[in-house]
């Protein structure tokens, strides 16, 4: 039977407004799911109503390129008051008492726990999570722990360092992590001297930091570049560190193939000469922000994205997060979250600022204790991150922020004239939602 009239033009206006849709809108414009996805990925874990709508309708080039954008490098909130300070110098540890020993550790500790909190504020106040969650990655990939390194402010530097570099240029990074203070500590760099050195921080800057294990070195690479970053200090008038011309080998060395009187410099350039550092530190990336086993293509593709700039990082991330792989259904959803991304993320989704001391302590409680890492390889992740005793944790964790919003929450409705600045449409729901039996 012949189509009416009206269903001929019917068919051609569906058809019209649909070509009109596809000029207006993007071949791979974003949809609310795409644009949570980028932003839990990115960020931690759980973006907001806000957030997804600045990216939904935005193709994927812009939306990456938009979140990119945001990068800081500084915090946007005050740092420690102590963060500058100097440690005290051999004479005036000398002259203390045993009591003055044990009241300076107690401070140290008790500046360890300030620093966690003061990082926990930061997350929760940044308007670009994708920093933090930087941060984050490098202090899990250039590891240093308080256990070693023990003056505080180190590590506070060591963090401002990482923000600073997160996504720009891994060179750099690379080069000044090698005379970092708190990893001259940690890895015993300031105890390698040229007629005795330390192997420890040239063996993981091959195995963990760059090449990755076994991948084209040898015993004797590692025993080169150590004799090339002997004599490495930190002058605890300036906290920076210095090098002790005595205490360096200036002789020749043979390391990855070139010979010459080889120092950090000449190291950091040899390896990046390595096809290896560039495949190790994309690999890294792309287990953190897509999962999964590896895809040749989009490996292929990072790696010499990574290589080409010259090693920056920001092109690195941004094949990452354009690639197919990254927007696959079969790699969403499948990431677990660490204690950071689940406390940071579902208070930050819920307006939480009240606590973060209790913030931190729900975070060392599932597993993951910053600037302790469990040793030199970082956290291990994944669903190493659940176990019996830690699930109870995040268990007890999301009890906790239900309860503490909800009591937020019918206070703000009893009085709608308090200031509440975590009164978040959460917040609101879960005051005004029956309390049901679990």
């Amino acid at each position: 039977m012949p189509a009416s009239k009206f269903s001929v033009r019917l068919t051609a206006a569906v058809l019209m407004f649909a070509a009109a849709v596809s000029v207006d809108r993007p071949a791979h414009a974003l949809d609310p799911a795409d644009a949570r996805h980028l932003l839990a990925r990115t960020g931690f874990g759980i973006a907001d109503a806000d957030a997804i709508a600045g990216l939904n309708g935005l193709d994927r080039r812009a939306a990456v390129d938009k979140l990119l954008a945001s990068v800081r490098s500084e915090p946007v909130t005050a740092p420690p008051t102590w963060s500058g300070d100097h440690v005290p110098t051999e004479a005036e540890r000398k002259s203390w008492t045993p009591e003055d020993k044990r009241a300076f550790n107690k401070r140290n500790r008790e500046r360890l726990r300030e620093l966690r909190q003061w990082w926990v504020r930061e997350m929760l106040a940044t308007p670009s999570p994708l920093t933090e969650q930087m941060v984050l990655f490098w202090h899990n990939h250039f590891t240093s722990s308080f256990e070693a390194v023990k003056w505080v402010p180190y590590l506070y530097a060591q963090n401002a360092r990482f923000r600073r570099h997160s996504l720009g240029d891994f060179k750099v990074l690379l080069s000044e992590m090698i005379t970092d203070p708190a990893m001259l500590f940690y890895l015993d760099g300031r105890r390698n001297l040229a007629k005795k050195p330390n192997e420890n921080f040239a063996r993981e800057l091959l195995e963990l930091f760059t090449l990755g294990e076994g991948n084209g070195y040898s015993e004797a690479d590692v025993a080169a570049a150590a004799r090339a970053l002997t004599g490495w200090t930190v002058d605890p008038l300036t906290s920076q560190a210095k090098l002790l011309a005595k205490h360096h080998d200036d002789g020749e060395k043979t390391f990855l193939g070139r010979r010459g009187r080889l120092g950090a410099d000449d190291i950091v350039a040899i390896i990046l000469d390595q096809p290896a550092t560039a495949r190790h530190i994309a690999t890294k990336f792309h287990a953190a922000f897509i999962g999964g086993t590896p895809n040749a293509k989009t490996m292929a593709d990072a790696t010499e994205a990574f290589r080409r700039s010259g090693y920056q990082l920001h092109p690195l991330l941004r094949t990452l997060l354009l690639s197919d792989a990254f927007w696959s259904p079969k790699n969403r959803g499948t990431l677990v979250k660490s204690p950071v991304d689940l406390v940071v993320g579902s208070a930050r989704f819920a307006g939480y600022r009240d606590d973060t001391k209790t913030l931190v302590g729900r975070m060392n409680a599932m597993g993951q204790q910053l600037f302790r890492p469990p040793n030199v390889k970082g956290w291990p992740g994944g669903t190493q991150w659940i176990t019996s005793t830690t699930l109870v944790a995040r268990n007890g964790f999301t009890q906790f922020l239900t309860k503490a919003l909800r009591r937020r929450g019918e206070a703000m409705l009893a009085d709608p004239n308090m200031d509440m600045p975590g009164a978040t449409p959460a917040v609101v729901m879960l005051a005004t939602a029956p309390v049901r039996p679990v």
